[in-house]
């Protein structure tokens, strides 16, 4: 969820709107808490000076 869409004013204008918006947090924080994030990221760490040199002749400024 983009984080500028929970700075928009809203009314829950009934006992069962406000029970449903709860629910849909509590729900939100569960599924946050149990969510086991990897990543598909192939990553190698460059060291040595030519290494370096070599990744940043293919960085394009």
């Amino acid at each position: 969820m983009a984080t500028s869409s929970i700075t928009h004013n809203f009314i829950l204008s009934d006992k069962r709107a406000a029970e449903r918006f709860i629910h849909a947090i509590e729900e939100s924080e569960i599924e946050r808490a149990n969510r086991h994030e990897t990543h598909s990221c192939n990553v190698k760490l460059a060291v040595s000076e030519q290494e370096i040199l070599e990744l940043m002749a293919k960085k394009k400024w």
